[in-house]
């Protein structure tokens, strides 16, 4: 898989693992940078990945993001916030599409639910695909 995904966190011990743990069956290299956490959501990364970065917050989220993306070693980036994660995914479906339109800049569409068993929002599969090429910046 041709796809890097980095995830921004910050105090995102309650939703981290979650969001790792979907990924991990689907996504070969995961990229989380941390701005500044005081909880146990590094060490829960840590688990999932070894590609675990520390950058300052410097009120500004794009500095963030680029200095994630700027670790990811594939072609695709994936942007995930760690309170999304993804259910499932067609991952021959995905590559045919990446192969038939790798120029392409895709966002898709978020999709929020709420359990009625425990109410509990969760979200699906929300994610920003973007082709990595230099001098790129968000």
């Amino acid at each position: 898989m041709n796809i890097s995904v980095c995830i921004i966190v910050k105090n995102e011990q309650n939703n981290i693992e979650h969001c790792l743990k979907c990924l991990t069956p689907y996504m070969p290299e995961i990229i989380v940078v941390d701005t500044g956490s005081t909880d146990n959501t590094k060490a829960i990364a840590s688990q999932y990945t070894d590609r675990v970065y520390d950058f300052p917050w410097i009120n500004d989220f794009a500095a963030a993001k680029n200095f994630a993306i700027s670790k990811a070693t594939n072609s695709y980036v994936m942007v995930l916030d760690s309170d999304e994660f993804i259910e499932s995914l067609d991952i021959q479906k995905l590559q045919e599409e990446l192969q038939k339109h790798p120029y392409q800049v895709g966002r898709s569409q978020s999709i929020r639910a709420l359990s009625s068993l425990n109410a509990l929002k969760r979200l699906i599969a929300a994610c920003v695909c973007m082709l990595m090429s230099p001098g790129i910046t968000t």
